[in-house]
């Protein structure tokens, strides 16, 4: 069996941990641990012992027939190893436990890594990782087995650390943000909603709280209470285009700010992980993105500012 194993991960092009072959033991969740007694007997030793102590045994009728790879492998290739390798499946056996010795090595060193970085690694101390241990600590963050290609251009994309750069893999978008590397699952982007914001206290369907004050009104600003961040943003009433109104970012928003349009997703802010920056509201008027949380001095449109014509504040608190 562990012949067979490793010659089909071998022929797949798989990397260590496929050539470790089968385990001898392995969880299956809820406690229960499978255990392999025999693995390290050939079917020969089997069948010998079975005779030995006169008890019988059924063997899978579909053994001896060339319908999978396996069975294929089995019965035209093993033989042939066999005579020209006498004892090579039992050797084939101990070199695939002498790398499920190896493999656990790497792997631990890759969760020492992870229980020092947390969920959201350094760019720079990914960058510095031997690549063996590169590659585990990416198999054990991404939600799908990462293939060749994605090791690739995940080392690349660690290197260059270009900040707010999105790199799409099979069920994550991986992003720099803050020097570090985060992720977002494809469905991790907030539900959409336009709330049109009035005068007061304004829920928002993300928990997020916008509050509208008037210059010059005696209501105080908001306290921040469970909320994280508080910005304040304050805006000419007179150069809002239509109804004021909260929304989530969207693919493709941008700002108009400092004579440029820039790309709502790549204006520093907060060193906040993706998913949350992605639950920061955005004020928006019928002329698009109005202003945003983030930004610093690039975060009001230019023609919605004017400091000399400010009338309203804006407070946006989130978590």
């Amino acid at each position: 069996d562990q012949l067979e194993t490793l010659l089909q991960h071998l022929l797949r092009g798989s990397g260590r941990k496929g050539l470790c072959g089968i385990p001898a033991c392995r969880p299956l969740g809820d406690g229960l641990l499978l255990v392999r007694p025999l693995l390290q007997m050939t079917r020969k030793e089997l069948r010998a012992l079975l005779s030995e102590m006169g008890q019988d045994y059924v063997e899978d009728s579909t053994n001896g027939e060339p319908c999978c790879t396996r069975n294929r492998l089995r019965l035209e290739v093993a033989p042939v190893l066999e005579a020209l390798y006498p004892g090579g499946a039992a050797a084939a056996a101990r070199c695939a436990e002498s790398l499920q010795e190896d493999e656990a090595f790497l792997l631990a060193q890759a969760q020492d890594f992870l229980a020092e970085q947390g969920p959201e690694p350094a760019l720079a101390a990914l960058a510095a990782l031997p690549r063996p241990i590169f590659v585990r600590v990416m198999q054990q963050l991404l939600p799908k087995p990462p293939e060749r290609v994605h090791i690739e251009d995940l080392t690349l994309f660690c290197q260059k650390a270009t900040p707010h750069a999105v790199l799409s893999l099979p069920g994550v978008q991986v992003t720099a943000c803050g020097g570090r590397l985060c992720f977002l699952k494809d469905d991790g982007l907030p539900a959409d909603y336009e709330v049109i914001l009035k005068e007061g206290e304004n829920p928002l369907p993300c928990g997020a709280l916008a509050v509208v004050i008037p210059t010059g009104s005696t209501v105080t600003p908001p306290a921040q209470g469970n909320h994280r961040y508080c910005v304040q943003i304050p805006l000419c009433r007179a150069r809002i285009r239509g109804p004021l109104r909260a929304r989530p970012q969207r693919p493709g928003d941008t700002l108009r700010s400092g004579g440029v349009n820039r790309a709502v997703r790549r204006l520093p802010g907060p060193a906040v992980s993706i998913a949350t920056r992605r639950q920061m509201p955005l004020l928006c008027d019928d002329g698009g993105v109005l202003a945003c949380p983030f930004g610093k001095n690039h975060n009001i449109r230019d023609d919605a500012y004017a400091a000399k014509d400010c009338d309203l504040q804006v407070f946006l608190l989130f978590s």
